[in-house]
């Protein structure tokens, strides 16, 4: 009776399944406990011939609605990272942007010295021949420009005017592109006191080109279109002279970040900056440092700035005459500033700071001994600054004009208000702070 019962139990307590060879599988067995037989559940066992699984069958995927959670994620996440990393870029910029600033300002310093000269100009005229500096009808210079262009390069390397000198015979080939021969400046040459450009000769170098010329040295183009700064030769005859013992630059530029700067918007045949001199881009990587000269020429001079404001850049063109200033021009025209204020319209360029007037009429400028190197910042466009529309020996008629506010560390807010392009964001050498922060 009990062996009754207990196949009774057995047969209705159990889950039985027939394998492939028609064999019953029992996936729990019986156990007698006293006198009533019960049934323990064992682990059910996969069978290698099984031809089914007890339970669910796994899964090897994601669900369509597990996929956009996760393509979500992904773009919620891909959305952040291109928002922090811009800023926190930006403060690496500046800070390279500072540091770029405070080593240019020792290296002018170091050069300064070591040529024992008062200034570095920020405007210089170089022919690689010496008497394409000369009018030929009057033995004279043709103008004062191409006179202190002489003046400075021979109180730099005395020798180079040697009699019978390669500056009087083969040449110096300043711009390191094996061509000895003095281009046209421009498709048309310099336009002097608002006269008709006259086709001068050679390579007009403005201060962003200056900056980099004097403190680097012979330039040589790269096929990527970047340049290296070389040094200037020892031969004392030719600073030129390609190979051999050469003076180091004063600064250590960055190749890639030494290009030739052409403004935006030029027409063809319009180089913007002479031909085969680069620019240094500044710590955002896309706008050249500006530099401006004293052109302190004794102890006692000062607020030299705009030595040549009377002399066109010939590689930009001329607004209409009449315009504004006319033919006033800056020691930086070609850098880009304020975009979309009207004055941008007549290229008139980017202008040294001054800070008030002076008792003599004449605006008294920051660093007025020395120079000053400003940087476009993030936004990539200047703030003009002071423009200045006289200049000594100018049309009876030419009067003072200043595009924006004189400005000073306590008047930054209200000349670069917030928010607005160009100027507020500028980084120089006579502020600690942006353009247009105010000084606590």
């Amino acid at each position: 009776m009990i062996n009754a019962n207990l196949n009774q139990r057995v047969r209705f307590g159990s889950r039985i399944r027939k394998n492939a060879g028609s064999q019953p599988t029992v996936c729990a067995q019986p156990t007698v406990v006293g006198s009533q037989p019960t049934v323990r559940a064992q682990p059910t066992r996969i069978l290698a011939n099984a031809a089914t699984v007890v339970g669910p069958p796994p899964r090897w995927g994601f669900t369509l609605i597990e996929l956009l959670v996760v393509i979500a994620i992904i773009i919620v996440l891909v959305g952040l990272v291109i928002v922090a990393v811009p800023k926190a870029l930006d403060p690496a910029n500046e800070a390279a942007t500072r540091t770029d600033i405070a080593q240019l300002s020792a290296a002018l310093q170091a050069f300064e010295t070591k040529f024992q000269v008062s200034y570095v100009p920020s405007r210089i005229i170089l022919c690689k021949f010496y008497a394409n500096y000369i009018n030929a009808a009057t033995g004279q210079p043709w103008t004062p420009f191409h006179q202190d262009s002489i003046d400075y390069l021979t109180r730099l390397f005395p020798r180079i005017t040697t009699p019978g000198g390669v500056w009087g015979t083969t040449g110096i080939d300043w711009n390191g592109d094996g061509q000895m021969q003095d281009p046209l400046m421009g498709p048309n040459g310099i336009a002097v006191n608002g006269a008709n450009p006259t086709p001068f000769v050679g390579f007009a170098l403005e201060g962003e080109q200056c900056l980099v010329f004097f403190l680097g040295g012979i330039p040589q183009a790269n096929p990527d279109g970047t340049y290296t700064a070389t040094g200037f030769s020892t031969n004392p005859t030719n600073p030129a002279q390609p190979g051999g013992q050469r003076n180091p630059p004063f600064f250590e530029f960055k190749s890639q970040r030494l290009k030739h700067w052409t403004p935006p918007g030029q027409s063809a045949g319009w180089d913007g900056t002479a031909p085969g001199f680069p620019s240094y881009l500044d710590g955002f990587g896309q706008t050249p440092y500006a530099y401006f000269s004293s052109y302190q020429t004794s102890e006692g001079q000062s607020n030299g700035y705009n030595r040549y404001v009377n002399y066109s850049n010939p590689y930009l063109r001329l607004w209409p005459a009449q315009t504004n200033c006319g033919p006033v021009t800056t020691d930086c025209q070609a850098l880009p500033f304020a975009k979309g204020k009207p004055t941008d319209l007549n290229n008139l360029g980017v202008f040294p700071y001054a800070q008030s007037m002076g008792s003599a009429g004449g605006p008294v400028y920051l660093n007025p001994r020395t120079f000053q190197i400003i940087s476009a910042g993030k936004d990539q466009y200047f703030g003009q600054s002071t423009v200045i529309c006289t200049y000594p020996g100018g049309p009876p008629g030419s009067l003072y004009w200043s595009g924006l506010p004189l400005w000073s560390p306590i008047s930054a807010p209200s000349v670069y208000p917030p928010g607005e392009l160009g100027g507020g964001d500028d980084i120089a050498n006579f502020h600690d702070r942006l353009l247009g922060v105010p000084t606590q």
